[in-house]
């Protein structure tokens, strides 16, 4: 057998050899990726929410399980916000009206990022330039970055001088939450209303 055919053989076996070491390689990185960063494919969802202990804007307490059987809107902002705060909160409440009879299946919540200025009178105050279904919520800075933290929202305080002027860059999401607590996804602020509503009635 001619060598040079002997040669061309060995190199194709080699070749052969090396495609299919690859191509194992990129399926057991797979199935490890999927398996330690998603936790399988079962479970490929960002893990987003939890449990809360917070306090309303009328003072009570109120727990994350209070508004399980609604689908549950989360936004986190604080009051001093200038801009995305306030525009995102008449957007929410715009979406209700739209939605009519069904925003009874809806429970928009607010929750501050701000505990030192937004405590419950503050909050009751904001809530008044509102729509009256939102409900608002504070509670101990603890509690607070662990909801932060829970919801995988991004916060950095801008400090401008004094505390009473201090700013905060901050996640500007509307996070949605079904009737069993779930995350079921997420709206930026920026949508119309018609859009919100229309998205929201899949989940009604």
């Amino acid at each position: 057998m001619p060598r040079a055919y002997i040669r061309a053989m060995s190199e194709a076996v080699r070749r052969g050899l090396y495609i299919f070491i690859a191509a194992l390689a990129v399926i057991v990185g797979g199935v490890l990726y999927e398996q330690l960063w998603l936790g399988g494919a079962e479970n490929a969802a960002p893990a987003v929410g939890g449990p809360f202990s917070l306090i309303d804007q009328n003072g009570a307490p109120r727990r994350d399980t209070d508004f399980r059987g609604k689908v549950m809107l989360v936004y986190f902002g604080y009051t001093n916000c200038p801009d995305a705060c306030p525009t995102t909160l008449q957007a929410i409440g715009q979406t209700l009206d739209l939605l009519g009879s069904d925003a009874s299946k809806v429970q928009p919540v607010f929750i501050t990022i701000d505990p030192a200025r937004d405590t419950p009178q503050q909050l009751k105050a904001y809530a008044a330039n509102f729509h009256p279904g939102i409900v608002y919520l504070t509670g101990s800075p603890d509690d607070l970055k662990k909801a932060e933290s829970d919801y995988r929202v991004y916060v950095a305080k801008t400090p401008q001088g004094t505390i009473d002027d201090d700013l905060f860059d901050h996640s500007s999401i509307i996070y949605i939450m079904g009737r069993d607590g779930r995350y079921l996804g997420e709206m930026p602020s920026g949508l119309p209303p018609k859009v919100m509503a229309a998205t929201l009635q899949r989940d009604l």
